[in-house]
């Protein structure tokens, strides 16, 4: 059995897989036992082919090359991108993501090799953990999606460089646009086949013993200089998947979902990989934590942005922040929303008011002021009182109910006062936009992509291109639901 094999005496061997964990990154697993009992090893440093007819064990095989490596490294250091047969694997804390189709694989990929190269250039790969990249069944994908193939090939040729490692497996010997692949593969593994021969060509070798017709049972080629070693897969029994995944859950953090293909970044996707305290509201380019809010040191947000380029989406983003930083106690909000795009975004209890008409907002901005007013000139520790303002360019200047909240917005700090509006550039006129001049300003640039938004909505933006503070972000997709979310 593979535990035995790692010297973990079960899956619930908490010391013995703290002092695994706590020795860095280790690429080395057990395969299983050699011709004479000796414990076989497959070191994943160098990248690794597997080849087997239907039926021989190559998903076994892929289950236990990576929960040994799940056993030996804590989920901080090493990741896993699957794709093909997942097998109960998600339940590994350790495993990033599980691509759906060859054509999310390649996208996926595609992202995560850019932003490593921009790790690399700016000297901060290390920060990134090691990503294996599993993926089962190799050969009829890549021959039905070339871009596949060059996305690993790419990964394999940059592979030490970026900290990527690859795992495939395949029913065949590598041909077409992947033969270039086979050769950034030293590592070999074969698993029974449908000739000898079959064996000899994935080994590099002319000429080695029939492999017994039975699943697991194969030979290891270490590099191209090694002979290969016959071995027989030590197994990962039924139900220990789950029971190791909840284990590990306790002693590491879950891997962060690999950086999403441009077109599927949602609020989700956000709010998973922030690791403060303040509110996330974008990702920049060049790392995987997302920017953050801070309405206690600055107080008041403007975003601008044309139709249909994401702004309704920040301020959901925000609102959905709010609720989820401040307690009740400690945050209260006033909307107004021409359009009622932002409903249902806000508990009751939180809610003070909605506008969605001039006459309704008047009144509630008349009833703010004086209340905010009294607390002037006193040190405030009461709620603070955020006004979120979509579409803004929309209410003509010359009758601006926002107006009176002016000569209260310089002193925000002091007195618990949040000011975030969104609209066209078009609002930059208004006095109070340009008494917020040194307020952050976030700029949708109105790049649009095509085809369907997360959530099946047709036509509309998935994704806020953006430049924040001067430097590109990407704005999550938030989907008004009509509920918090």
């Amino acid at each position: 059995m593979l535990l035995e094999l790692l010297g973990v005496e079960g899956p619930d061997d908490s010391p013995t897989l703290r002092t695994a964990w706590s020795t860095g990154v280790d690429l080395r697993t057990p395969l299983g036992h050699g011709e004479s009992g000796e414990p076989v090893e497959l070191d994943l440093a160098a990248h690794c082919v597997c080849v087997g007819m239907p039926g021989s064990g190559k998903s076994e095989l892929v289950r236990t090359v990576v929960t040994g490596l799940a056993v030996r490294n804590s989920p901080e250091l090493v990741n896993f991108l699957l794709a093909g047969t997942a097998d109960g694997l998600a339940a590994l804390p350790h495993v990033a993501t599980v691509a759906r189709d060859a054509d999310q694989l390649t996208d996926l990929l595609d992202d995560e090799i850019r932003h490593r190269i921009r790790l690399r250039d700016s000297g901060d790969i290390g920060k990134a953990p090691v990503l294996v990249v599993v993926v089962d069944e190799i050969g009829e994908a890549s021959t039905r999606k070339p871009l596949l193939a060059d996305s690993l090939l790419r990964a394999a040729q940059l592979g030490d460089d970026l900290r990527l490692h690859l795992l495939l497996t395949g029913r065949t010997t590598p041909s077409g646009a992947m033969r270039g692949l086979y050769a950034f593969a030293p590592c070999r593994i074969a698993l029974p086949s449908a000739t000898p021969a079959t064996d000899g060509q994935i080994l590099g070798v002319p000429d080695v013993a029939p492999l017994p017709a039975l699943p697991g049972n194969g030979y290891l080629k270490s590099d191209f200089t090694r002979p290969p070693r016959r071995f027989e897969l030590a197994r990962v029994p039924e139900g220990m998947l789950a029971r190791l995944g909840e284990l590990m859950s306790v002693h590491g953090n879950r891997a962060r979902p690999l950086w999403p293909p441009l077109g599927t970044v949602t609020y989700d996707v956000v709010r998973e990989r922030n690791e403060g305290g303040e509110i996330p509201f974008a990702l920049p380019e060049e790392f995987y934590s997302p920017l953050e809010l801070d309405f206690a040191d600055e107080p008041h947000l403007l975003v601008f942005g044309e139709r249909r380029t994401g702004r309704t989406s920040v301020l959901r983003t925000v609102l959905c922040g709010i609720r989820e930083r401040y307690t009740v106690a400690e945050a209260v909000v006033i909307v107004a929303d021409p359009r009622r795009q932002l409903l249902g975004l806000v508990e009751p209890e939180r809610l003070l008011a909605y506008a969605s008409n001039p006459a309704e907002l008047r009144t509630i901005v008349s009833d703010a002021v004086t209340s905010i007013r009294k607390r002037l000139g006193q040190d405030w520790h009461g709620p603070d009182l955020f006004f979120v303002v979509d579409d803004y360019d929309a209410i003509p200047t010359e009758a601006d109910e926002l107006q009176p909240l002016l000569e209260l917005l310089p002193y925000g700090k002091q007195i618990g006062l949040r000011f975030i509006a969104a609209g066209t550039e078009a609002m930059a006129t208004k006095p109070i936009v340009a008494a917020l001049e040194d307020a952050p300003a976030l700029r949708l640039t109105g790049k649009e992509l095509p085809g369907t938004a997360p959530g099946g909505r047709p036509g509309l933006p998935a994704v806020g291109f953006a430049e924040y503070v001067g430097k590109p972000v990407l704005v999550p997709w938030h989907q008004n639901s009509g509920e918090p979310a």
